[in-house]
């Protein structure tokens, strides 16, 4: 494997999926192979029981290594969920002289200094993303390299997990001979998917909408400036109808994809649907407006706690580049309805990641979003963004940051 090449794997609630892909000369990710595999091995987005996820695991990787040809290599991990949990801290380093160029060594001193916080009993660091550098209290545009000032300050978004998921997921890659190459935050990775560098630039929100949960992530200045995680996702709207029209999970989520609608008034009243209730043997029909009441319900719910996320995280006037939503739950009709009427001023659009190579018209679907991203900050993350926090040799030595990204800016 080089250095522009990486297997990555994202473990979802109801499937894991698996990716090996490079960067071509145009910056774009070329998928070299990948793979879905469904499980029931994840509860609130938590794992509960990681032999089963292991094996979905196992499945996808040797699908994607037989495909790609990339075998054993270290598998970079996304987390999410219940998994992840951001802080922010601040660091602060002098400038002596005031005179000279402020340095990559400033930068990541920096950088290491904010991380010195004390985060929740049982979580441990895991991913260190500068969000706002400053220089002298002012704002410093892209990147604070080869600029001067007496103090260099920083605001980091870190992400902790609890080590009880680390330890599964650290089995799940030892049950295939793999090892961990880095743990990323699926908000951050799924911005990367399906960002252009403009719009990470300029200013933009994504919202990956997945089973058990929903990833929230707004980037501007080229880089993450929060990162969130709301606990509903399409398995609850499936749930909803499930419990409400007494159908089987399966019937519903069927009815899901096939006549759901995120907003109940865009269905014409004169259309129907036919529903298969448990313990009957013919369908039924049903005004398919009614049943959108029901999808709209939970999916407005999910919409108003992306903007509640947004509000505590001082965005909502910070994405001129608009709203990108992705994830398996971003392709219902009416989402960008609902979004932009749930979060005003918002422009909202579906987005799927684009992909290059014999394999992107498969691979370019919206549930492969967070890979996307995975594969693009593994392979845009260099050595000099790795700053040791242990010295055992683990993945706990390479805490990555976005510096590499940033540095290109300077």
């Amino acid at each position: 494997m080089t250095a522009s090449q990486s297997v990555v794997l994202d473990i979802g609630s109801t499937k894991v999926a698996a990716l090996a892909g490079e960067l071509d000369a145009s910056g774009s990710v070329k998928v070299l192979g990948f793979a879905i595999e469904p499980h029931d091995g994840v509860r609130k987005g938590a794992i509960v029981d990681a032999e089963v996820v292991a094996q979905a695991a196992g499945v996808a990787l040797s699908r994607v290594e037989a495909t790609s040809g990339l075998k054993g290599t270290p598998v970079v991990f996304g987390v999410g969920g219940r998994q992840g949990q951001p802080t922010l801290g601040q660091g602060l380093v002098p400038i002596f002289p005031s005179t000279r160029a402020i340095t990559r060594e400033d930068v990541l001193q920096v950088v290491n200094h904010s991380r010195q916080v004390a985060l929740p009993d049982g979580r441990e660091l895991v991913q260190a993303i500068p969000a706002e550098f400053r220089i002298d209290g002012r704002p410093a545009k892209k990147s604070p390299l080869g600029k001067s000032g007496s103090r260099l300050e920083v605001s980091t978004l870190l992400i902790g997990v609890e080590s009880a998921q680390i330890e599964l997921m650290e089995r799940i890659a030892e049950a295939g001979g793999r090892a961990i190459d880095q743990f990323v935050y699926e908000p951050v990775a799924s911005g990367l998917g399906v960002l252009t560098s403009h719009q990470m630039e300029y200013g933009s929100i994504v919202v990956d909408i997945g089973g058990d949960s929903t990833a929230v992530g707004a980037f501007e200045g080229g880089t993450a400036i929060f990162a969130d995680t709301v606990p509903l996702g399409s398995k609850h709207v499936t749930s909803d109808i499930s419990k409400l029209l007494k159908v089987s999970p399966e019937e519903a989520e069927a009815l899901k994809v096939s006549a759901g609608c995120a907003i109940a008034a865009m269905v014409p009243e004169n259309e129907s649907i036919m529903v298969l209730q448990m313990g009957q043997i013919e369908r039924r029909s049903m005004q398919r407006k009614v049943f959108c009441e029901i999808v709209e319900a939970r999916m407005r719910e999910i919409a108003k706690m992306v903007r509640e996320a947004l509000e505590r995280g001082g965005c909502l006037d910070r994405a001129p580049g608009g709203m990108a939503v992705t994830g398996g739950g971003s392709q219902m009709k009416g989402i960008t309805e609902l979004f932009e009427t749930t979060i005003p001023g918002v422009k909202a659009k579906p987005t799927v990641p684009h992909f290059r190579g014999h394999h992107a018209a498969e691979a370019s679907r919206p549930e492969l979003a967070t890979c996307a991203g995975l594969v693009r900050y593994a392979v845009e993350s260099c050595s000099d963004d790795l700053s040791p926090a242990v010295s055992d040799g683990s993945w706990g030595e390479r805490i990555r940051t976005l510096m590499s990204l940033l540095g290109r800016k300077a």
